[in-house]
């Protein structure tokens, strides 16, 4: 699998929990993304579905894989506080998922999200 990230990092913990959780998501590491979910977890895909709780979205994303990913490419990950975000393109076989993923945390310090807002948009030409 190919990834590229955005290299400036410096001192940014938050910015690189999102970097990790991302590359969970892709590897399908379901585990290690769950443990960052805060058990009242809410998580909207505009237009599409709002999920509540880590059951609705286990089984969500049960029913819901998207497939073999042979790359991924993180355009940007931004953080301030308890708010945090992060937008790229998932790179599959066939199509690609462009995405912008909108976080908000318990609390700045805080590792554990409560909120996922998710602008999803499937591009089948490349």
């Amino acid at each position: 699998m190919k990834f590229s990230f955005p290299q400036d990092y410096g001192n940014s913990p938050k910015r690189e929990l999102i970097k990790n959780i991302c590359l969970a998501f892709v590897n399908n590491d379901m585990a290690k993304v769950y443990s960052h979910l805060a058990d009242d977890i809410v998580w909207e895909f505009v237009e599409e579905v709002r999920l509540s709780g880590k059951q609705e979205v286990n089984d969500f994303f049960e029913k819901n894989r998207i497939g073999q990913v042979e790359g991924m490419v993180l355009d940007y990950i931004l953080t301030h506080g308890k708010q945090g975000s992060a937008g790229g393109k998932i790179i599959l076989s066939d199509y690609s998922i462009h995405f912008a993923d909108f976080y908000e945390f318990e609390s700045a310090k805080s590792t554990q999200i409560k909120k996922i807002k998710s602008f999803v948009l499937r591009d089948t030409e490349e």
